[in-house]
């Protein structure tokens, strides 16, 4: 409806349009962008939800630029004991400069033994995040500044055990089929890519 009011100028706000259906099925939560600089539900579904975990905590997003406190709430789920996995895009990949400002931030994560997982046979797409058995959130949402502040952006976020049980599957098989980055990995990344990455890094809102 915000899309439409936005194209059209209008929107019909009828009480039997708005209103949902009684049914036995979970809740669903949707979460958009609001296209503010200041302030992102978007990050803040994300931030809570990293803070809430407690036994695992699995992210999928092909561009993986997480802010400072992102990345802060990452660690600190590490270190309290939860199992931190990150699925991205590898070398084969639709933008090479995004790929190498996002390895920019894999140093602090790495050495803290966040698992980084960069997918090999393709370019990959999903942006999931599943907490523990009992929350998953999915939709067009990458880890970066662009989703969080800019982008018309939507997620999807419920407690189904169906649907976890499938981005479960999904993020396994996804993981048998990528490369795990180590520090050293990193450490030994081409000096292009790290000039490339130093430098995007100062634009990295714009990518």
């Amino acid at each position: 409806m915000q899309n439409w009011a936005a194209s059209a100028g209008t929107v019909d706000l009828n009480r039997e349009i708005i209103r949902p259906p009684h049914s036995a099925e979970p809740r669903i939560l949707v979460t958009t962008s609001n296209f503010s600089l200041r302030k992102s539900e978007l990050r803040m579904l994300f931030h809570l939800s990293i803070l809430a975990a407690h036994q695992r905590l699995w992210l999928s997003s092909p561009y993986f630029i997480p802010e400072i406190n992102v990345r802060r709430a990452l660690i600190a789920a590490k270190r309290r004991g939860v199992d931190v996995r990150v699925l991205t895009m590898g070398h084969r990949n639709d933008k090479p400069l995004v790929y190498a400002v996002a390895r920019e931030h894999y140093r602090e994560l790495l050495e803290n033994d966040i698992q980084i997982y960069e997918y090999q046979p393709s370019m990959m797409h999903a942006k999931s995040l599943l907490i523990d058995d009992r929350w998953v959130s999915t939709g067009s949402t990458n880890v970066d500044p662009r989703s969080f502040y800019e982008n018309d952006e939507l997620n999807v976020s419920l407690s189904d055990p169906g649907l976890i049980q499938h981005v479960e599957q999904f993020l396994l098989e996804s993981f048998d089929r990528s490369r795990l980055i180590t520090l050293k990995d990193w450490q030994r990344r081409s000096r292009w890519q790290q000039l490339q990455g130093k430098t995007g890094f100062l634009v990295r809102e714009f990518l």
